[in-house]
């Protein structure tokens, strides 16, 4: 959008509902510390690649069911999410290793799908949240 007002101002995206804590002071610390980032250390959206660079899906707790076909049906059960609407496999977020509420939870841990929350479009574009995309 500011492209195409000619606003040339530089962005670095912190996403999230809400962002994780530790993105946005980590982010402000680095352009602090080290300046503007670098195009490469940036994804196509503006977010630093050490927290945006992977997807949810290639570091969850319940990646070894995807590999082995077994799905959840219903909340509650073992299994992938993926049926029941997660949206790990397209979310890029470091939330597997850095969890919520200092450590302790976060989404696929509490028994929930990634709802894709750092994505450009969230939360519209990935409704209705618990069908499979």
């Amino acid at each position: 959008m500011l492209k195409i007002l000619n606003i040339s101002t530089p962005v670095v995206n912190i996403p999230g509902c809400p962002c994780h804590p530790e993105w946005f002071i980590g982010t402000v610390a680095r352009l602090l510390l080290y300046g503007l980032p670098k195009p490469k250390e940036l994804d196509e959206f503006g977010r630093l690649k050490v927290y945006f660079g992977r997807t949810v899906h290639n570091r969850c707790i319940r990646r070894d069911f995807l590999d082995e076909g077994i799905f959840a049906s219903n909340f509650g059960e073992e299994g992938c999410l993926l049926e029941i609407g997660c949206k790990g496999p397209f979310t890029h977020a470091d939330c597997p290793v850095r969890q919520w509420n200092s450590g302790v939870n976060w989404c696929i841990s509490a028994n929930a799908p990634c709802m894709g929350c750092t994505e450009p479009g969230f939360p519209d574009s990935h409704s209705p949240l618990y069908q499979r995309r």
